[in-house]
């Protein structure tokens, strides 16, 4: 799972076992490490009851809450992605982006695209 954190936006991208995962056992979590692992940030997705996707930041990393119903129909279908913006107290919100990884345009020495799903514009 990749995350980007940028000007009120968090976006993911996984791959197609990490959505499998997700949708059938409810969550799938990564983490980066500081420090030689004194300090860790975390990144989870997790399915939910809410309505809305919703991001939680707590003990040193964000959790991101998808409705299953939301989450079903994004990993059994063609659907790229799921998008939420969440209200923060900021004018443009707080911007959920969750996107399906595809096999990039370039190939990249450092991943493996076997995991990834189809570009449809290759």
């Amino acid at each position: 799972m990749k995350i980007r954190i940028k000007d009120n936006s968090l976006r993911y991208r996984l791959t197609k076992s990490e959505v499998e995962q997700l949708h059938t056992q409810g969550e799938v979590t990564g983490q980066t490490e500081f420090q030689s692992g004194r300090a860790v940030f975390f990144y989870r997705l997790a399915q939910s009851d809410l309505m809305h996707p919703t991001a939680q930041f707590m003990d040193g990393g964000i959790t991101v809450h998808i409705p299953k119903q939301t989450l079903s129909e994004w990993a059994t279908t063609d659907q790229v992605g799921i998008s939420h913006t969440q209200d923060n107290d900021e004018e443009s919100g707080l911007k959920i982006l969750i996107e399906k990884d595809f096999v990039c345009m370039v190939t990249r020495e450092d991943e493996d695209p076997n995991d990834f799903y189809p570009n449809p514009n290759r």
